[in-house]
């Protein structure tokens, strides 16, 4: 729908970005879409109303103006005559309804002539005439775009040239070191974000979030994210054990900075990011006693979480096959692993206002909102910005230790260390 539909009709909707794709790889960014439910019927009050949901304004559909003389066609073709149909004069269509909603415009009811004559179909809507027409002063009063692409319109040939191309592919991992792979535009961004961002301020990295848009405006999560945070403190009650972990896990994540509260100054300002992560404990029954704080990122309120605005930008990692290779080349193994890979890289001020988190150590009153000012586990960009950050930092030291930097980028998988050498001796040679 036209967003300036939206206005006219004095109803709002929840911020919700999108970027469109239709036929021939065109593409357009709809940074300012909502995301809303409408009530619609035909003309008359005989129709009955229907709700489309999740429906989506774009700045304009820039569709043609479209007329339709009822005389004209019901003189032409006399199996259309005697049907209800509403004659327009250059009407600009400014709603499209899919299939989503297909129900209501699904074919009640047709009457159709000859080969090559417009057919009439009864909807939900109302009667719509479509079809070809010899009638040269009537416009047709359908437009359609195809905003999807199906792997099954591919021809038989191309399918089976994908399949064995990635067979070879398969068969190649870790010999044939590949050309530079092409990077999609999402991928190119989240590419320039980490570029821009990523400074160093003597002791460590800081970087920002990577936003899919470069104006975002988030819905108000703060009733969410106190329900959750009650039902934490819930089972906290109920588990002693568990309470004494959370609470010695936040007391460790604040005396190391990876956490902060917010000034009374700080809260009476209000930002378009503003965000609220819900929190929770997860255990490994192979670590009794140690439990991790998750930062729920995937969240949502209105159908928008954290991660549905961030960008999960390029796979950085060494291939797991590669590294398992070379791991097997010499006879002794080397192992090792970076310890809190994420916490180390902070994250700038200005986006730490989308990991605010609500903790306080009494149960009673309101609890304190804090922001997490390091990268989240659960934050879909922070894979990426951890192994951009990783590499970036081992470049550092290329000319005085170029077979650690070697290491760093190619014998990592994550944040685990697989390196080997032919003797025990090697390990400080090399």
């Amino acid at each position: 729908m036209e967003h300036e539909l939206l206005k006219e009709l004095e109803v709002s909707g929840t911020p919700h970005p999108l970027c469109l794709q239709w036929t021939g790889e065109v593409t357009r960014e709809e940074k300012e879409s909502v995301r809303l439910s409408v009530r619609i019927s035909g003309r008359g009050k005989s129709h009955a109303i229907h709700e489309l949901v999740a429906v989506h304004t774009v700045k304009e559909l820039t569709l043609p103006a479209q007329s339709l003389n009822v005389a004209q066609l019901t003189a032409q073709y006399t199996h259309l005559r005697d049907l209800p149909f509403e004659p327009y004069a250059n009407a600009v269509p400014r709603i499209l309804i899919g299939i989503d909603n297909c129900r209501i415009t699904r074919a009640l009811k047709s009457v159709d002539g000859r080969c090559n004559e417009p057919v009439a179909s009864k909807t939900r809507l109302g009667w719509v005439v479509y079809g070809p027409c010899s009638v040269a002063r009537v416009k047709p009063n359908f437009t359609g775009s195809s905003i999807q692409k199906c792997s099954c319109s591919f021809a038989p040939d191309e399918l089976l040239n994908g399949a064995v191309k990635q067979y070879f592919n398969l068969e190649s991992i870790g010999i044939d070191k590949s050309v530079r792979p092409l990077r999609s535009k999402d991928d190119e961004r989240a590419l320039t974000i980490l570029e821009r961002e990523t400074k160093f301020d003597g002791q460590r990295y800081e970087t920002g979030l990577l936003w899919r848009y470069d104006c975002v405006n988030l819905p108000c999560n703060k009733a969410m994210a106190l329900k959750r945070y009650a039902c934490l403190k819930q089972k906290m009650l109920k588990d002693p054990i568990l309470a004494d972990a959370v609470k010695e896990k936040i007391k460790e994540y604040m005396a190391k900075g990876y956490i902060r509260r917010l000034s009374n100054e700080e809260m009476s300002r209000k930002h378009a990011n503003d965000w609220y992560l819900p929190i929770f404990p997860v255990t490994n029954p192979n670590k009794p006693g140690k439990i991790r704080m998750v930062f729920d990122a995937a969240a949502k309120v209105n159908g928008v979480s954290l991660n549905s605005l961030l960008l999960a930008g390029p796979d950085l990692l060494a291939g797991l096959l590669a590294v398992l290779l070379k791991f097997r080349e010499f006879r002794v193994g080397v192992v090792g692993d970076i310890r809190e890979m994420f916490h180390c890289v902070g994250i700038k001020k200005e986006d730490q206002r989308s990991e605010m988190i609500l903790w306080g150590e009494s149960n009673r009153g309101d609890p304190d909102v804090n922001v997490v000012t390091v990268m989240t586990f659960r934050a879909a960009c922070s894979p990426t910005s951890a192994q951009f950050v990783k590499n970036r930092n081992a470049e550092r030291y290329r000319k005085d230790f170029p077979r650690a930097v070697d290491c760093i980028n190619e014998e990592h998988y994550v944040d685990d260390m697989l390196a080997n050498v032919e003797t025990e001796e090697g390990i400080r040679a090399r």
